[in-house]
This record gives C-alpha cells, sequence and structure tokens, in this order.
C-alpha cells in the first residue's frame, strides 16, 4: 500500500450506535490514499468489535487499543503519533464525513498554498435544538478563500478540530499535541496551531457532519450541571504556558488577554453551574491576573474587566442594606437596584460610557 495522503484519527469510546456510520463515510471517501486510525479509549460497549470488523475488510483501517481510559486529547495524540501521513484531519466517532471531504480538503490546502484549512458543517440535533441559532452563526464560514490570518480572522473561525485539515509538519516543528486532562480541547489546539499559521483556506462547503448528543460534552457543559466548564479556563492558562515557552507571550499580550482570558472566563462564569465551581473559578483568575497582568497595561474596557475578575465581584450580585440594595457587574455594563428598581446603570464603550439615573441618559467620554 502507498504512503496515504491523509491519515485520519477517530477517537472511540462507546458509540457503537454510530460507529458504522462514521467509518462507512471514511472509507468510502473519493480519495482512496488515506489511513484511518481508530483509538480505543477502553469501551466497554460492542464499538470495538465494529471497528474489527471493518478493519478486517478494509486494510487502511488500523485500530489501537488503550491500557486505560485517560480521555479525548490523549487518545487522539495516541492517534496522531501512530499516523503516517503528512496531513491530519479528525472525526469524532459519532460523526461523519461527507464523501469528498477528504478531495476537497486536501486540494483547498495544497493548491492554495496554505497552512490550515476549514469548511463548513452540518449538525444533527438529537438534543439541545435551543442551540440551533447560535451555533449557525458560530460555524458560518465567515471568510472565502487563501486569507492571512490576524487576530479578527482567528476570532471569527470555530476552532473544531474536526472540519479542518492540518500538516503534520507544524505539529511537529512546535510541539502541539492536545492538552491531556483537559476539557475543550479543541480551543487549545486551535488557538496554538495558528500561532505558526500564515495564511488559512476557507471553503463554505459542509463538509462535515457533528451530531449534537444528550450525554455529550458540550451539551452537559451548557445545562451547566458538570462543573465541565471550569476546563475553559485552565485551557487559557495552558495556552499562556505555551506561549511563555516559546517565547511568543509578549507578542501575543494583547490578544492573550483581551480575546482568550476574558472570554474564556466569561464562559465559565456562565455555564459553571454551581457555587463551589464559581468559587474556585475566581480564586484560579485572581492569583492567575496577580501574578501576570500590569494593571493600565490594556484598553480601559478589558482592565476594568479583569479588575471585576480578579476581585471577584464580575456578575455577582452584592446586597447593601438587608439586601435592599444590590449591585451587579458585567462585563459590559453595571447595574444598581433598590427594591428591585432599576435606579442607576452604566454601559461601557472603549470610548465612552453612557450612564442611566433613574432613566435619565448622560455620556461620559474616557480620556
Amino acid at each position: 500500500m502507498s504512503m496515504p495522503k491523509i491519515s485520519i484519527i477517530v477517537p472511540v469510546y462507546n458509540v457503537e450506535k454510530y460507529i458504522a456510520e462514521c467509518l462507512e463515510s471514511l472509507i468510502n471517501q473519493t480519495l482512496r490514499d488515506i489511513e484511518i486510525v481508530c483509538v480505543d479509549d477502553c469501551s466497554t460497549d460492542g464499538s470495538v468489535d465494529i471497528v474489527r470488523k471493518y478493519a478486517s475488510t478494509d486494510p487502511r483501517i488500523h485500530l489501537l487499543t488503550k491500557a486505560k481510559n485517560s480521555g479525548l486529547s490523549e487518545t487522539r495524540n495516541v492517534g496522531i503519533a501512530n499516523s503516517s501521513a503528512p496531513y491530519l484531519m479528525f472525526c469524532d466517532s459519532d460523526d461523519f464525513f461527507a464523501p469528498d471531504m477528504c478531495k476537497k480538503m486536501l486540494n483547498a490546502i495544497t493548491q492554495s498554498g496554505a497552512d490550515l484549512a476549514m469548511c463548513g458543517m452540518d449538525i444533527l440535533y438529537e438534543a439541545a435544538s435551543s442551540l440551533k441559532e447560535s451555533d449557525a452563526e458560530y460555524y458560518r464560514v465567515k471568510y472565502r478563500g487563501l486569507v492571512p490570518v490576524s487576530d479578527a480572522v482567528v476570532q471569527n473561525s470555530d476552532v473544531s478540530s474536526c472540519n479542518k485539515i492540518f500538516k503534520r509538519s507544524i505539529l511537529d516543528a512546535h510541539d502541539i499535541a492536545f492538552p491531556v486532562g483537559l476539557k475543550f480541547e479543541d480551543a487549545y489546539f486551535f488557538n496554538v496551531y495558528v500561532l505558526w499559521v500564515k495564511n488559512i483556506c476557507f471553503l463554505p462547503d459542509r463538509l462535515y457532519t457533528y451530531r449534537r448528543r444528550a450525554n455529550s460534552i458540550m451539551t452537559t457543559t451548557f445545562d451547566g450541571a458538570s462543573g465541565m466548564a471550569a476546563d475553559h479556563l485552565k485551557i487559557a492558562i495552558r495556552y499562556f504556558e505555551y506561549l511563555q515557552r516559546h517565547d511568543l507571550y509578549e507578542h501575543k499580550y494583547k490578544y492573550f488577554w483581551k480575546s482568550v482570558f476574558v472570554p474564556f472566563f466569561s464562559f465559565v462564569l456562565w455555564h459553571c453551574g454551581s457555587s463551589e465551581c464559581l468559587d474556585d473559578a475566581f480564586v484560579t483568575a485572581h492569583d492567575f491576573i496577580g501574578k501576570n497582568y500590569t494593571w493600565g497595561s490594556m484598553e480601559l474596557a478589558t482592565d476594568r474587566t479583569l479588575r471585576m475578575i480578579w476581585n471577584g465581584t464580575l456578575n455577582r450580585s452584592r446586597k447593601y442594606l438587608f439586601g435592599l440594595v444590590r449591585l451587579n457587574e458585567y462585563i459590559d455594563c453595571k447595574k444598581v437596584r433598590v427594591l428591585g428598581i432599576p435606579v442607576y446603570k452604566v454601559k461601557y464603550f472603549p470610548d465612552y460610557s453612557k450612564h442611566y439615573v433613574l432613566g435619565i441618559q448622560y455620556q461620559i467620554r474616557h480620556f
């Protein structure tokens, strides 16, 4: 068998209901020069038997079995380490590829000379259909063709690993791997990878189908009950450590604090689900900001938000006069209520603030 052009990494864990559809979509790709590396994370159902059956008739399928269950990040890392093609793609075992996905993605990255290519995706909702509107905007491909990388382009791109094709040479040269032991591994992997990318090729085609399931990580996180959201803050800190390790922190200082740390903490704030989880996040953030942030080094809005995170007041209701007066601070505004009636509000903008006192508005410009 000739050297494959693409290695597709498929983590497998208790997906006997879906794995056949996933593998069918991969073995029937119009691009035949691929290898399919399935890594079993100690499944307890019939998933592995199904993979073995497919592997017995298609030599492009390789099955690896881990000694112990350790999560998605390490499973993908094992797949990467045991694959051979110059380009890498990822397919979760409850999802599937369009028949020509590999061919189109390979053509996109090779013919354009890009360091990364990404496409759109369709979503099947077995759960969390309330997320349809936000999903449509988040996963919408907002650019076309070859685009130079910038902070804005990165911020306007989804972080999923499964609708992209990566260069192995970039991973090998820059110590890039999924963060073992943490959820939201795609957010870390994507943000670290694009540090070394000059341009991205965008395809509007929806070539990947992602299944939202009731027990998936993201669905469980949005429910707020699991405490998984706290890993988002840990991902931000792991990204910071990577920047420091590769002497990139000074260059990405503003991007890190404004576009990674603040929004990642905000994700924790909205989805933590328990006061204990939130308390731990505030303590971690307080210590991290105190050690690493220089007050006044960012624009007013970001500096103010970081100070609220640091002192633990962001989005927490502070009560005065036995609860008759309540103060809430959010990223973009502050509200005061007396006996439940709004009496004061300030809305923050980069260069000015709008203040409302008993419904009367006035504006203050920042200098």
